[in-house]
């Protein structure tokens, strides 16, 4: 065979420049056009003879000038025989168009370059989607950031801002404070109706703000407790901020609220001793009623000083009972012991105790001590006393336990909440995702409890699975909708999913326990998964039962672009993957809820035999 002469190879060059699918450029040492193909011309939107008019630095964008410079001197330098990078150029219309240019450089005989040949590749699509990605994690991080309910910035934030206060209070020597409020038996004001009480924090969340400064901070920290953070104020101003704010919501006669200040330096040098600080006055001040707040911390009178009113009402049934000048209730916090409720004359706190009682929660922790002191009549402790504060003290057990499950429930509450906005948010976005969600739900339970796990490591798992697919909030329409496979830059954007989620969850107060688990729903049992390549008992076994479940039901679930597996043929592909993709444990688990007789696992292992 006669091989091609130079004229034909020529040719065929020129065929194969002109008739390729992406824009290709012939380009001197100096960045001169030589030679652009057809693509090139559509991708720029000029014509032939335009761009060969034009200089390709005058059809760059202003801001891209300067990209690739470095690379094109280490490639005529020979350091480099091609390179790559992105950059923006003006097409003919007045738009903007995203390339990535892959330049070669063509050396001649002598090794000495004569010429640049540019690939450009249009990547606009994928750069505005990298935009959009970018928009929606700023704003999900901004949600992050925010308490679902009031719209103020959530506990996390808080502490975050008061760090970065007290850091410049430091640097410029001044002063900051911080009011910590509760709202008063908010519970007993609403009884059940949760319509109510989100009514009633919403405006107590709008007092608050409203009396902000633009450099103050407000945030609900707890179900019924928020903070504000008063940078360059002093405990007087604060006080008489928070009274501002007290007597505003206690305006309608619906609810009141306590407060208690802590300031800096006066209160301690860290954000610990201020919130220890403030956290005492509020408890020493709560259901005082109009006096409320003005104590300057220790303990206050008048019955119920810290905790429920059923509290105060024991203890000052002690005092009665013992005829005693003073009864207090302490509560163990930390290394310290404080005063919780208080009925009588003031006292410094721990003289003169006459007699005192353990109190003990039923799981044996010591919650503090129910004391009396003083009473003339009766100087000296009898055994007496000592059964009568005894059985005084399982009262008080008892009724703080109550309470404990009654918050217990509101939180339970309080995430159901924000979980089913977050999840309407994405069903919104992708039925698929949110019917999906369900069926995972229900077999990663089933799991769970095959495996043997406990109540609260099912209830995990169930939220696990419920919101696994979160982060797909913050991946742009264009790939979530898609009908057909992923492109590879595709994958790599929505593999970012489970690391917002994570984020998502991590800014919540109730579920930011769940974020470890959802940020680990793709790691492979064999370490091979993403984002951290966790493998075996490291992953978290929420994210292993899911991660099975999710694929299972992705197996078993027409998509636009391929068709359902029998379950019998999914458990299969299950059993394949046990120990490489999948915990062979879940699998076995999963297989045996499935209902499927048989299934041969990698390595000869029956699945069903190891379920049982």
């Amino acid at each position: 065979m006669t091989a091609p002469s130079m004229i034909e190879e020529r040719s065929l060059w020129e065929a194969v420049f002109q008739r390729a699918p992406h824009g290709m450029a012939q380009l001197d040492l100096e960045g001169g056009w030589m030679a652009v193909n057809a693509a090139l011309c559509a991708l720029l939107g000029r014509s032939r003879d335009e761009l060969l008019a034009t200089e390709l630095e005058a059809l760059t964008h202003p801001e891209d000038l300067a990209v690739g410079e470095p690379e094109l001197r280490g490639a005529l330098a020979g350091e480099l025989d091609s390179y790559e990078v992105q950059r923006r150029y003006l097409r003919g219309d007045g738009g903007v168009v995203w390339a990535q240019v892959t330049v070669t450089v063509v050396r001649g005989s002598d090794g000495e370059p004569r010429s640049l040949l540019a690939h450009l590749l249009d990547v606009t699509e994928h750069k505005q989607a990298e935009a959009q990605l970018a928009e929606y994690a700023e704003q999900l991080e901004e949600l992050a950031r925010q308490d679902p309910l009031t719209g103020l910035r959530n506990h996390r934030t808080f502490e975050t801002w008061l760090d970065a206060q007290l850091h410049v209070a430091r640097r410029t020597r001044s002063q900051c404070s911080i009011v910590l409020f509760d709202v008063d038996d908010l519970r007993e004001s609403v009884g059940r109706d949760g319509a109510r009480s989100e009514q009633l924090l919403a405006r107590v969340a709008a007092v608050v703000k409203g009396a902000c400064r633009s450099t103050d901070v407000a945030a609900r920290v707890g179900n019924d407790e928020f903070a504000l953070i008063l940078p360059g104020a002093d405990a007087s101003v604060a006080r008489a901020v928070a009274g501002r704010i007290t007597a505003e919501v206690a305006g309608d006669g619906s609810v009141s609220m306590a407060f208690g200040v802590g300031c800096w330096p006066a209160d301690g040098e860290g954000a610990e001793g201020l919130l220890r600080r403030a956290g005492a006055q509020l408890r020493a001040t709560k259901g005082r009623g109009p006096d409320r707040g003005r104590s300057e911390g220790g303990a206050a009178g008048g019955a119920g000083g810290g905790g429920p009113a059923e509290l105060g009402q024991i203890v000052a049934a002690a005092r009665r009972a013992l005829d005693a000048d003073v009864a207090y209730l302490t509560r163990v916090d930390g290394s310290q012991e404080v005063v919780w409720a208080l009925d009588g004359a003031p006292f410094a706190e721990g003289e003169d105790a006459r007699v005192c009682a353990e109190v003990r929660l039923s799981d044996g922790r010591r919650f503090g001590r129910l004391c009396v002191a003083g009473g003339a009549s009766r100087p000296e402790p009898a055994a007496h006393d000592l059964e009568v504060l005894r059985s005084l003290a399982a009262v008080v057990a008892s009724t703080i336990e109550s309470d404990r499950h009654a918050l217990t429930a509101r939180r339970d509450h309080e995430e159901m909440v924000v979980m089913t906005a977050l999840l309407s948010a994405l069903s919104a976005r992708d039925h698929y995702t949110g019917e999906h969600s369900k069926t995972v739900v229900r077999l990663a339970v089933a799991v769970g409890r095959r495996l043997g796990l406990d109540d609260d490591e099912v209830q995990q798992v169930r939220q696990v699975a419920l919101l696994h697919d979160i982060g797909k909030v913050g991946i742009p329409d264009s790939i979530l909708q898609k009908d057909g496979p992923l492109s590879i830059q595709e994958w790599k954007l929505m593999r970012e999913h489970p690391a917002i989620g994570a984020r998502i969850l991590a800014g919540t107060r109730t579920l930011a326990h769940l974020a470890p688990a959802v940020h680990a729903e793709h790691e492979r049992f064999d370490g091979t998964g993403y984002p951290n390549g966790l493998s075996g008992a490291a992953i978290p076994i929420a994210s292993r039962i899911t991660l099975a479940c999710d694929a299972y039901d992705a197996m078993t679930t027409d998509r636009p672009y391929r068709e359902s597996l029998p379950v019998q043929r999914a458990a299969e592909q299950l059993a394949l993957g046990a120990g490489t993709e999948f915990d062979p444990a879940v699998v076995a688990a999963l297989v045996a809820e499935l209902g499927v007789e048989r299934v041969p696992a990698a390595g000869g292992v029956d699945a069903t035999r190891t379920a049982a």
